[in-house]
């Protein structure tokens, strides 16, 4: 199978594609109100709610008198929505516990549906207000490119108004590892985290993969290793070793507990997940994974961190939808625990960069190129 199309490795820290839009188009709201609120939906996995945070710190530097809700999801864990993202908004509201009712006394100014979407939060009642986002139907449609990292696209959002944006966020605040209060245990030694599981098996490493970059950890003398995750689907990475050095808490630790741990590790290897975005914002010195996916749009987009990437590229275009029924395997086939290595090797001797500094490629797009569906101004 691997001889039916060609295949390679690329390893670096350059990886992102920006497009950004080039407005103005009027504001359809009262820029001058003494107050204002924002609503904004996103109810998507893990990561995405990562790749909102520059949206949400730019949203509330721009309109600093504004009060801004955030609608998510629960997933597995409320604290992780009110603990991380509830640091740079004034609310946040769970999809499975708000009513039409409850939606509506919000009465927000402006709804900002980040989802790609519309399945993924559908009630709109109408004349509430506008909605602005990523699906169709919004009253003011702002598509996501095939390319662009995703944290750029909610900024294109902003952009489409004539805001000026920044990558930047006020870092994450977490408590300290000795906290018994939300950690069961505190760890005894300096460790490596693993975040080998994603939602779909496609994006993982091979078992043996795996299992040798655990051995050669191990070997190294310097680290233990704790495998986080939470086995979505099934496709958490099982040890079965013997060796005590390392733990494996996939399903153990909650989403908030297990980025409490991201915290404190030395260093993070993880595969195309959410944890890896975890890992990214939180500025951790990180191995990205990439063996069927792509970074362009979805490599790790913090501001901080030393970041090295590797992914698997094949001469046929990949299957858009990431579905491991339609997946052969040969990307995950490919990669050898030799470059795991070598990206490995070249994280430790990698310096922090600026999420600027990983761009690969920048391109602005005029809005009037853009086809839209129903475009409204104020």
């Amino acid at each position: 199978m691997l001889n039916t199309k060609r295949m390679w490795v690329e390893m670096g820290s350059k990886y992102l594609i920006l497009e950004n839009y080039i407005g103005p188009i009027d504001v359809p709201w009262n820029e001058n109100a003494n107050e204002l609120h924002f609503v904004v939906i996103l109810t998507d996995r893990i990561g995405d709610a990562f790749n909102a945070i520059y949206f949400l710190s730019n949203l509330k530097q721009l309109y600093p008198q504004a009060k801004i809700t955030y609608i998510g999801r629960i997933l597995g864990d409320a604290e992780f929505h009110k603990q991380i993202i509830g640091q740079y908004v004034d609310q946040v509201l769970f999809k499975e516990m708000i009513y039409e009712v409850d939606f509506k006394r919000l009465n927000p100014d402006v709804i900002f549906d980040l989802n790609p979407i519309s399945d993924l939060f559908s009630y709109y009642p109408s004349e509430l207000a506008v909605r602005i986002g990523h699906n169709n139907r919004c009253d003011i449609h702002v598509p996501q490119p095939r390319y662009n990292m995703k944290a750029n696209d909610h900024l294109n959002i902003l952009r489409l108004f004539g805001k000026e944006v920044e990558f930047k966020y006020k870092p994450i605040s977490l408590p300290p590892m000795e906290d018994d209060r939300v950690l069961p245990f505190t760890p005894k030694s300096p460790y490596i985290a693993l975040c080998l599981e994603a939602t779909a098996k496609a994006w993982m490493m091979s078992d043996c993969t795996a299992a040798a970059l655990i051995e050669y950890l191990l070997e190294l003398d310097k680290w233990d290793v704790y495998i986080l995750g939470s086995n979505i689907n099934e496709n958490g990475y099982a040890y079965c070793g013997k060796s005590s050095r390392v733990h494996q808490c996939t399903g153990v630790l909650s989403l908030y507990q297990t980025i409490c741990m991201l915290e404190g590790a030395e260093l993070v290897i993880s595969v195309d997940t959410g944890l890896m975005h975890a890992a990214s914002y939180l500025g951790k010195p990180l191995l990205g994974i990439f063996t069927c996916g792509e970074p362009h749009k979805n490599g790790p987009q913090g501001q901080t961190g030393a970041t090295m990437l590797i992914n698997v590229h094949s001469e046929a275009p990949e299957i858009l939808e990431k579905i491991d029924r339609l997946q052969p395997f040969t990307e995950q086939a490919y990669l050898r625990i030799d470059h795991v290595i070598k990206g490995f090797d070249m994280l430790l001797k990698a310096k922090s960069s600026n999420v600027t500094e990983r761009l690969l490629n920048i391109s602005n797009i005029p809005w009037e190129s853009k086809k839209q569906n129903h475009l409204i101004t104020a």
